[in-house]
């Protein structure tokens, strides 16, 4: 299965949801609106900013040499 970008920013947002609700962890960590701090580097920079739009958890990103289409993500739907 291709990982498109659209389908890993969806993991993602289940990822949040998973913490949010998993009882050991939302003792320790707080998902709510712009608590979420997301950091990434290339196609991860591309990715947190697709999260961070559309997600109200996020409430700042951390960019490192963000890519928009490389060959792992090329110009085609869903990326």
């Amino acid at each position: 299965k291709v990982l498109t970008d659209d389908l890993i920013v969806a993991h993602l947002s289940e990822v949040l949801d998973y913490v949010a609700s998993s009882r050991p962890l939302k003792d320790h960590v707080s998902v709510g609106p712009g608590e979420v701090f997301l950091v990434g580097h290339s196609r991860g920079g591309k990715l947190s900013v697709l999260e961070a739009a559309q997600d109200e958890r996020v409430g700042c990103v951390a960019l490192l040499d963000p890519v928009d289409n490389t060959v792992y993500a090329p110009l085609a739907p869903g990326f």
